[in-house]
């Protein structure tokens, strides 16, 4: 063999132990890696539902709570009161939102405080 180092995992060896990388037992759970890309697409079909179905005079702060919404997705510490105050506005001034927050809201990429967060806001009556 060229090259005998293992770079990662476990290594045992008659000269002892060696450990590199990671090593997991189980599922190896890592944080989503959310790129922009993928929230934007995300959020497109939201925003053309708010365009279509707010008011004109709530429109642009429906566009604020979207964008609000947006940035909670991204972050690795969401605001959970900023995102349930921007889906009970949402929910109470843009007709017909709350099925398309579920659908964005519910994805794999999206955290789970801001699942837990639109669960709660979205199925209140």
């Amino acid at each position: 063999m060229a090259d005998d180092k293992q770079e990662s995992g476990v290594n045992i060896t008659g000269s002892g132990i060696s450990i590199g990388g990671d090593v997991v037992g189980r599922d190896k759970i890592t944080s989503t890696g959310i790129k922009g890309d993928e929230v934007a697409k995300l959020f497109e079909q939201l925003t053309s539902t708010v365009k279509a179905s707010a008011p004109p005079d709530k429109l642009a702060e429906a566009q604020q709570k979207i964008a609000d919404l947006e940035a909670a997705v991204k972050s690795k510490t969401p605001d959970v009161g900023l995102v349930g105050k921007s889906l009970k506005w949402l929910k109470k001034n843009v007709p017909g939102v709350s099925d398309v927050l579920k659908l964005v809201l519910n994805q794999p990429i999206v955290g789970q405080a801001v699942k837990d967060i639109a669960a709660v806001v979205l199925d209140e009556e």
